[in-house]
C-alpha cells in the first residue's frame, strides 16, 4: 500500500502545478489585453502572475524561465524599460545562465539609448561618434549581447542586435561580420529580413551602393509585405540620383496594412511581445 503513496503525492503536486500555471496565464493574458495607458493595472496583473510563477516547483523551471522572457518583452513592447529591467533582474536571479534574459538586458539599454536620443541611427550621429549618455547605453547593450552569446553562441537575435549596435557605434567591419552570419544562418525569416536591412545600412554608410541595393532587395524578397526595405531602397535610389527608379520602388511597395506594425523593424525598434514564448506557455498552461 505504501508504494502508492509517493505516486499519489506526485499526481497531486502535478495537478496543483497545472492549476497554478492556468492562474499564471489568466493574469498574464489579462495584462496583455489591457490598453497601452493602463500602466498600474498592467503591473498589478503581471506581478500577480510573477508571484505564482515564483511559487512553482523546481520541476517547472523551464516554464518559469519562459514566463520571465515573455513578461520582459511585454514590458518592452509597452516602452517600459524601467519595469522590464526589474523583471529581467528578477528572472536572472533565478536563472543567471539564461542567454535570452541576458540579451534582453541589452535590449533595455538599447531602448534607453534611443529614448534619450532618437537620432542614434542617423549617419551623421554615427560618424561623429560624440560621447553622449545615449551612446554609452549602446556600449552597455553591446556588452550584454556579447555575454548572451557566450552563454548561447547560437542565439541569432543576440548576434543580430550585436551587429546593429556595432554599426551604430561606427564599427562597420565587425558589424558586417556579425550581420552576415545571421543573414546566412538564421532560421527565422524575421531575423534574416532584419539582417539584410541592417547590412544595407552598413553598406550605404560605406558608400557601397551596389551592396546596399542588393541587401535591401533581399530583404524585400524575404518579406515583400512590409514597407521598411522598400523605403530604404527608394531613399538609396534617390540619393544615387535616380529619381525615376526611386519612384518605381515606392509604387511597388504595398499599401499600409491594418497591422503593418508587424513589420519586424518596428518590433525591433519599439519592442515586441515574444509570441513564441507566449504560445508555448499557453499550451503548457491548459489544465
Amino acid at each position: 500500500m505504501g508504494l502508492f503513496v509517493p505516486c499519489l503525492l506526485t499526481v497531486a503536486m502535478a495537478a496543483m502545478a497545472d492549476s497554478q500555471k492556468a492562474d499564471v496565464m489568466r493574469h498574464t493574458e489579462a495584462a496583455l489585453r489591457l490598453p497601452f495607458d493602463a500602466h498600474d493595472e498592467f503591473w498589478r496583473e503581471l506581478d500577480a502572475a510573477r508571484r505564482i510563477v515564483d511559487s512553482l516547483p523546481v520541476s517547472a523551471n523551464i516554464y518559469k524561465e519562459r514566463w520571465y522572457v515573455l513578461a520582459s518583452t511585454a514590458l518592452l513592447a509597452r516602452t517600459d524599460p524601467l519595469n522590464a529591467s526589474r523583471v529581467i533582474d528578477a528572472g536572472r536571479r533565478h536563472f543567471k545562465n539564461n542567454a535570452t534574459l541576458k540579451m534582453l538586458e541589452g535590449v533595455v539599454e538599447e531602448m534607453r539609448g534611443h529614448i534619450m536620443n532618437s537620432n542614434l541611427h542617423d549617419v551623421r550621429t554615427i560618424t561623429a561618434m560624440t560621447p553622449t549618455p545615449a551612446r554609452l547605453r549602446l556600449n552597455y547593450a553591446q556588452a550584454c549581447y556579447r555575454d548572451a552569446l557566450k552563454l548561447d553562441p547560437h542565439l541569432a537575435e543576440a548576434r543580430l542586435r550585436l551587429g546593429r549596435v556595432l554599426y551604430l557605434r561606427n564599427e562597420p567591419r565587425p558589424a558586417q561580420a556579425e550581420l552576415e552570419t545571421v543573414a546566412a544562418t538564421a532560421t527565422e525569416p524575421r531575423l534574416a529580413y532584419l539582417a539584410h536591412l541592417f547590412l544595407g545600412a552598413v553598406a550605404q554608410q560605406q558608400n557601397d551602393r551596389d551592396s546596399a541595393r542588393r541587401h535591401y532587395e533581399q530583404a524585400i524578397a524575404i518579406a515583400p509585405e512590409h514597407q521598411t526595405a522598400y523605403i530604404a531602397l527608394s531613399f538609396l535610389e534617390d540619393m544615387s540620383g535616380d529619381a525615376a527608379r526611386a519612384q518605381r520602388v515606392v509604387a511597388e511597395r504595398p499599401m499600409p496594412a491594418s497591422r503593418d506594425n508587424d513589420d519586424p523593424w518596428w518590433e525591433y525598434q519599439n519592442g515586441g511581445v515574444d509570441m513564441a514564448a507566449y504560445e508555448w506557455l499557453r499550451a503548457e498552461s491548459i489544465p
